[in-house]
């Protein structure tokens, strides 16, 4: 039986009250219980022990590099081709810019859920843990991995659009907010008072984190796991849609934190 190696089993309750699975540990093939196997081992190399310790963050990660590669890359689509020197027709409006982003949340929700629940964002990661038992402990290193994983994929968009976006500024030592510094990162209206955006993007938190505690709520008839990024969806098409234009859309947590480090760019 040194062969057979059991599968350290991670519920998803242990990280996140988001997502709760149903799963049968007893109908699992090829699984042991290491009271009755001396020979076996959790861990039988390295790379096992540390996947353990990485799988949670590294999922953050990829849900926030997913989420503003989908978002920002809709924003760039959509804004740069409106010029005619970069296409001849727009390929995009604002509706197309608040689908990317409601993607975006979905898919990087999807991927990431099983693994780390999905939070993809510092504000649902902070509620959890205020509301919902998440351990503060995991708190700063999924805060740290959804940012750096929010940059990286607002810096591939970047590179990709870099010519683009050249055109638009009319140089590449030329770089505005008012042009394209709205498109990775969020700036409130000029019109707008601290108070007035602060006001906006709390109430366009709290519904999303509304609308999740809402659809995982046992008490609520809760959606299926795999159901919930599509509420979630639906959700941020919502917010984007009714309040997004004042804050552009800063109710995602991670790309509002892009301003300094693209204005770094």
């Amino acid at each position: 039986m040194a062969d057979i190696v059991k599968r350290p089993i991670q519920y998803r309750s242990e990280t996140s009250s988001t997502y709760v699975a149903d799963t049968n540990v007893d109908s699992a093939v090829g699984l042991v219980d290491f009271s009755d196997c001396d020979e076996c081992s959790r861990y039988p190399n390295r790379w096992s022990s540390m996947r353990e310790y990485i799988c949670a963050p590294a999922a953050e990660f990829i849900g926030a590099f997913i989420l503003c590669l989908i978002g920002c890359g809709g924003n760039c689509q959509a804004n740069l081709s409106a010029n005619t020197k970069v296409s001849a027709s727009p390929a995009g409006d604002v509706l197309t810019s608040n689908l990317s982003w409601a993607l975006g949340l979905s898919l990087g929700v999807w991927v990431s859920a099983n693994y780390s629940g999905g939070h993809v964002n510092p504000a649902v990661t902070i509620a959890l843990a205020t509301m919902r038992g998440f351990p503060w402990k995991k708190v700063p290193i999924y805060i740290l991995a959804q940012l750096l994983g929010s940059l990286c994929g607002a810096g591939v968009v970047y590179a990709t659009y870099y010519h683009q976006i050249n055109i638009v500024e009319g140089g590449s030592n030329i770089r505005t907010v008012a042009l394209t510094g709205g498109l990775f990162a969020t700036y409130a209206a000029d019109y707008l008072t601290s108070a007035s955006a602060f006001f906006t993007e709390f109430v366009g938190a709290a519904m999303l984190l509304t609308a999740i505690f809402t659809f995982t709520d046992k008490k609520n008839g809760p959606m299926p796991p795999g159901v919930v990024p599509v509420g979630i969806f639906f959700v941020i098409l919502a917010i984007s849609s009714s309040l997004g234009r004042k804050t552009l859309k800063g109710t995602t947590t991670t790309r509002a934190l892009n301003e300094p480090k693209i204005e770094g760019l």
